[in-house]
Order: structure tokens, then C-alpha cells, then sequence
């Protein structure tokens, strides 16, 4: 057991060592260098031969043994002896009978302890996905960076507490690289001030609810786009003039089109009946979707969960095929970008 924890703790210090440093309001920036991508595969292979070669031990004898002896038999005991109503005095029942329990218990602590495994936390799996693609990321400095891009990106201005960038990956949309994006996933919670009957005191008085919030989603380069736009969910924030109306009704319905009034001429040129298509195939896979164009990017905002179902490692029998489980995970993350990615290249090339 001491051997698998030594092992974990090694392997999650490497682990720790991969998350990208980088803190700015440049969402595309990141530390990509060469020389630091080298360092970060070359670790990543250490990972992976390290847990390939890993191998299991059983441990249920051990278990069964203490769990038997050492917890089920002082039970029996227990039960004779309270079965019986032996020793005869009150004091000497209260101290065999406590000493049996604790025995229990304690082995039955052992024994969990010795069933117990340990793991890498779900950064490899982050890992796993971005650094062999040549990409970044990073789980760290989330309040830091939330406070970096909310002094830029108006979206990121919301919740009265805990707001946090929790999870950042750097690449491209496009195999040309000619596309960079930086995918997502921000919380923050909302406090708001209700009020209720108390019926002991007999009267109202008011309290905190604490409403947590996550969204997920990406920024992509596109410098097709020339000006500034929002478009919300029917009933969303805008932040901007009053929504303008377009000539697709259907999209109206969906969603309402935020603009500032010098801009609308430009917007309604961008915005044209085959990119509203586009808006309207984004809006109806995309739960509380959310599109912030700005000149020379987008970003793209939904409630779909598409980044943290990452799987944490196990030093267990399946430790040796742990990229299996990441695998399923990596394909879910690549479904989200190459489906969102695909609507964004058709609204650049509508636009070129």
C-alpha cells in the first residue's frame, strides 16, 4: 500500500507540474513555447509508462482476514455476551462489551483503509487531451483569471460570489492552426435576498439563497467578424441598445440580437439569411446559448457540461488501461468543438 501511495504522489506532483501558468486577459495567450511543450510531453510520457507497467496487487485476503478477525468475531462476541447478560456487574459489562465495540470498529477502520486506493485527480485527463495535441491548459489561478478577462469581456461581470475560471484549454479549431480558441468553464454564484414566514416568531424576516451558476464554452479567433454583437437566449442579458429584429422569424423567436445602433448596418450584413441558419441550428444545440461576437473573435457560451465529466486514474486492476475512460471523456469534449466549430466556419465563410 505505501509503494501505490508513493506512486500516486509522484504521479500527481508530475501532474501538477503540466497546468499551463499563464494569467491574462488575452483569452488565446498562453506559455507555448517549444521548449515547454517538450518538458510537458516528456512528462506525460513518464505518466503513462509509469501507470502502463502498474501492476495490481490484490489485496482481499488481507481484507477478508482483518475483517473477520478483527471485526466480525468481536461482534460475535459482542452478542454472546449480551445474549448471556455476561460478566455479572454493570461495570465489567460496560467495559468487555465497550472494548469488543471499539475493537470493531477499529478494524473495520483498518480495513477500509487497506481496501482504499490512491488516484491521480482528474487533471490528467485534461492533460491527456491537450498536451499530445501540442495544446495548453490549466485549472488553476481561476479567480485570477476571471478578474483578468471581466475587466475585458462583459459576460464574465455577473454572480455576487465566487466567480472563477475553473478550467482553460488552449488549441485551435482548425488542423491549418490558422484559428486558435481557448475553451472553458466558469462558475459563479448568485446571492439573492428572499423572504419567508417564520411561524414560531410569527413574522416574516429574510435570509440569503445561494444559487450556483456554470456555463461552459470557447473563444475562437475569427477576424471575419467586424463588429460588435450579442445574441441571448429570447429574454437574456443583451447589455447593449434595444435587439434588432431579422428577417428569419424563427430565429427571432429563439433569439433576441443585441447591437449597438451605430453598428446595426454592419450587423445585418453580417448576419445573413444563411448565417442565420447557422444561429438557428447553434440555438437549438446549444442550451442557454450565449454569442458575444466581438471584432476579430467570438465567444461562445452554453450550459452544456461537455468538460467535466474528466476522469480521475486509479491505482487499481485497471490502472494499466487508465487512457480508456479518458478516451471516452476526450471524444465528448471533441464532439462539442468540432460540432461548434463547424457552425463557426460556415458563418466565416458566409462572411469572407
Amino acid at each position: 500500500m505505501r509503494k501505490d501511495k508513493a506512486l500516486a504522489k509522484e504521479l500527481q506532483a508530475i501532474v501538477d507540474g503540466l497546468h499551463d501558468p499563464t494569467i491574462s486577459d488575452d483569452p488565446f495567450g498562453c506559455s507555448d513555447g517549444e521548449g515547454e511543450r517538450s518538458r510537458r510531453s516528456n512528462d506525460l510520457r513518464r505518466v503513462r509508462e509509469k501507470l502502463s507497467s502498474f501492476v495490481y496487487v490484490s489485496r482481499a485476503r488481507k481484507i477478508t482476514k482483518l475483517l473477520v478477525f478483527g471485526t466480525l468475531l468481536p461482534l460475535a462476541a459482542l452478542a454472546l455476551l449480551v445474549s448471556t447478560n455476561v460478566p455479572a456487574t454493570v461495570e465489567l459489562r460496560l467495559a468487555s462489551w465497550g472494548g469488543l465495540v471499539a475493537t470493531a470498529i477499529v478494524f473495520g477502520v483498518v480495513a477500509v483503509a487497506v481496501w482504499w486506493r490512491p488516484s491521480i485527480d482528474k487533471d490528467i485527463s485534461y492533460a491527456f487531451y491537450a498536451i499530445p495535441r501540442g495544446w495548453s491548459f490549466s485549472r488553476r489561478n481561476g479567480r485570477a483569471t476571471w478578474e483578468k478577462l471581466r475587466d475585458r469581456f462583459s459576460y464574465f461581470d455577473r454572480g455576487d460570489d465566487d466567480q472563477s475560471i475553473t478550467t482553460r484549454i488552449w488549441g485551435f479549431l482548425d488542423e491549418g492552426k490558422q484559428r486558435p480558441l481557448m475553451m472553458f468553464a466558469f462558475h459563479w454564484v448568485d446571492v439573492k435576498t428572499r423572504t419567508r414566514y417564520n411561524s414560531q416568531k410569527k413574522k416574516m424576516e429574510t435570509y440569503k439563497e445561494r444559487i450556483p451558476h456554470d456555463r461552459h464554452g470557447m473563444f475562437v479567433a475569427m477576424p471575419e467578424s467586424k463588429a460588435r454583437i450579442r445574441v441571448t437566449e429570447v429574454g437574456g442579458s443583451g447589455g447593449l441598445d434595444e435587439p434588432i429584429r431579422l428577417e428569419y422569424g424563427a430565429l427571432n423567436k429563439a433569439v433576441d440580437v443585441h447591437c449597438r445602433e451605430e453598428d446595426e448596418l454592419a450587423v445585418r450584413q453580417f448576419l445573413s439569411p444563411a448565417v442565420q441558419e447557422v444561429m438557428l441550428e447553434l440555438s437549438g444545440d446549444l442550451p442557454g446559448m450565449h454569442l458575444d461576437f466581438y471584432p476579430g473573435s467570438v465567444l461562445v457560451v452554453s450550459s452544456t457540461d461537455f468538460l467535466d465529466g474528466a476522469r480521475r486514474v486509479r491505482l487499481d486492476r485497471d490502472a494499466p488501461r487508465f487512457e480508456e475512460p479518458i478516451r471516452s471523456w476526450i471524444d465528448e469534449v471533441e464532439t462539442f468543438r468540432t460540432n461548434v466549430g463547424e457552425r463557426l466556419h460556415r458563418i466565416a465563410k458566409y462572411n469572407d
